[in-house]
């Protein structure tokens, strides 16, 4: 995905020599430290990226086979905790095909979800809300906020009712916007490799009056297989591009993300 970030760190000594330290990560420039920056040791400036933490009993949807509450609070309960589980993983993947941060940047933003108010507590829309806020707040990578206007489709979705068709409706503009704003299209060995037959599964479900859990089982299948056939790929976008061959044989971890979310949708059941 093409972007652009910029990194303050408050170094020491020991902070300076561990930066300038050896690494296998192909992506990582390892270029000697030069001249730095002194700042204070410490400075009343604190950052924290607002979470929504709405609670309270959800309006039921008048829509006919929709996910309900506790479908949804298990479905991303259980996504947010495989991806957290998974850091060590997902880590070492990009560190084979990029700069090694990605794994770190999912737990950056993970860490700050309520799982239990996800789970038990928070609002329908505010569970999708939530995981949002805290990839735009606290990832700290363009794919952190690439999935963090992910989840603020369907959480603009969850308002509406989580039926097959607003769910296709949120992954399409989901992976519009993502397109858009990345650059890229299926065969960049990027997320998009996942999300976008998953999009094409959730419409031919919708085009053929599929019900809710055959429509997400589809999508589910159709994610995994995008997931595993960046395997062969050589990046064109993202940190993984700029290492040619070297990201072939591995999978992307963008993509892999995705098609967990996918499949920690297909055991919730609808209402």
């Amino acid at each position: 995905m093409e972007g652009a970030s910029i990194t303050l760190v408050r170094c020491d000594e020991e902070i300076v020599q561990l930066w300038d330290a050896p690494t296998a990560a192909p992506g990582w420039p390892n270029a000697p430290s030069t001249d730095s920056v002194q700042v204070p040791a410490s400075s009343d400036v604190v950052f924290r990226a607002p979470i929504a933490a709405d609670r309270g009993e959800s309006e039921a949807s008048t829509e006919p086979d929709c996910l309900d509450r506790a479908a949804v609070g298990s479905w991303l309960g259980n996504f947010v905790e495989k991806v957290v589980a998974a850091e060590p993983e997902l880590t070492e993947l990009d560190r084979q095909a990029g700069d090694g941060d990605f794994g770190t940047n999912m737990l950056a933003a993970l860490d700050h979800v309520d799982i239990t108010g996800v789970r038990d507590t928070f609002t329908l829309p505010t569970a999708f809300r939530t995981i949002s806020d805290a990839y735009l707040g606290h990832a700290g990578s363009t794919s952190g906020a690439l999935l963090g206007i992910w989840f603020r489709e369907f959480y603009r979705a969850a308002e509406k009712g989580l039926t097959v068709a607003n769910l296709a409706a949120a992954a399409r503009q989901g992976l519009d916007t993502i397109a858009e704003l990345g650059n890229a299209r299926t065969g960049d060995k990027t997320m998009i490799d996942a999300i976008a037959p998953a999009v094409e599964a959730l419409e031919r479900a919708v085009a053929d009056g599929s019900d809710l859990a055959a429509g997400l089982s589809a999508a589910a299948d159709a994610a995994g297989r995008g997931a595993e056939s960046t395997t062969d790929l050589v990046a064109k976008r993202g940190r993984a591009s700029y290492v040619g061959d070297a990201a072939r044989g591995v999978i992307d971890p963008g993509a892999l993300v995705i098609s967990w979310f996918f499949a920690e949708a297909t055991g919730p059941t609808a209402s």
